[in-house]
Order: structure tokens, then sequence, then C-alpha cells
């Protein structure tokens, strides 16, 4: 008989992205409730990156979209605020272990942390903490290889930014897959 960390080894990072309305969201929390069918006492944790403005209504109301369409199982780990403590490696470093994550969604998240910030420090202590949990782990991310070149330096650095984001989690992923329509294809490793 296998244990929980051997079976929970077999798939511990998964990466799903895909265009806006791709499904991305809803296919990644698929395959983390069919992980949570093969470990039935294991944690399903959804954490969110996105934070809705005061002034910003219908990021607002796609927020309360995504929650109320999320299955019930998901306990939700707001990360938006980006304080030390609420940095993403900092929350996952508290959870159980082993836990199965979903993680939505990447853009977002580098659009949170600022210019400033060193993303690649933050991700690898993000992965680190998930390696160190033992947990299971979907990102959910944009794809933005598919769209034309912005026309500002800004947006330019920040496509540049979570397309080499995108590469680094797909590089460490044992599975990664693209959304389009609502279709999931693998593009690498096998999916739950």
């Amino acid at each position: 008989m296998q244990t929980k960390a051997m079976t929970m080894a077999r798939i511990m990072i998964i990466l799903v992205l895909g265009g806006v309305r791709s499904g991305k969201s809803r296919i990644g929390e698929e395959y983390a409730l069919k992980l949570a069918n093969q470990e039935t006492d294991t944690p399903l944790y959804y954490l969110a990156t996105a934070r809705a403005d005061m002034d910003d209504n219908e990021l607002a109301a796609r927020i309360a979209r995504h929650q109320a369409s999320r299955d019930k199982r998901f306990v939700t780990i707001e990360t938006g605020d980006y304080t030390a403590k609420d940095k993403l490696a900092a929350k996952i470093a508290d959870l159980p272990s082993p836990s199965i994550l979903v993680i939505d969604g990447m853009g977002m998240w580098l659009a949170g942390l600022g210019r400033g910030e060193k993303w690649q420090d933050e991700i690898a202590a993000t992965l680190a903490a998930i390696k160190h949990g033992k947990h299971a782990a979907v990102f959910i991310s944009d794809e933005v290889g598919l769209g034309l070149l912005p026309t500002n330096p800004l947006a330019r650095q920040f496509t540049d930014d979570l397309g080499t984001l995108n590469q680094t989690l797909a590089k460490t992923a044992d599975s990664v897959v693209v959304c389009v329509a609502g279709i999931a294809s693998p593009i690498k490793g096998r999916t739950p």
C-alpha cells in the first residue's frame, strides 16, 4: 500500500496556462480536486492573488464570480496584500503538510509585486516552500507569448517578466497544460 507522501510525490507541480476566459482556473481547480479525490484527507487551499482596489468594481465582481463558483472544499487564502507576512511563500509555509494548493493567478501576483520587487527571489522562495511542505501545487498563469508586442515599455517589461516566470514554472513543473476555449491540452507530463 502506498503512503500519502508517495502518492502526492507523483505529481507535485502543475502549470495551467491560458488566455482570458480560456477556462484555465476551472481546469486548474479540477486537477486539484482530482488529486484530492486520490488523497481524501489532504486539505485543499486556494491561494488567490488578485485584490480589487476600492474603485475597481469590475475586478471586484470578477473576483466574486470566481469565489461563488469555487468548490466549497477549498479553503481560500487571500495573498494579494504583498506585505512580508502575506507573501506567497510565507502563506504556503504556514499550511499543514502536505496540502493541495491552487495558486491563481501568477499574472496578478507578478503585477502586485511592484516594479522594484525581484520576482525571481519570490518565486524561488515559493517553490522552496512547496517542496519543503511536500505540497502538490497547481499554478494558474496567463499565457502572454501569443499576443502582440505591447507599445509601451512598462507593458513590454511586464509581458517579458511573465513570460520568463511561466518558463521558470514550466521547467520546474511535472505537468504543463495549455487551455484554449475551455479545452485543456497537456504539453508536458501527465495530468491527474
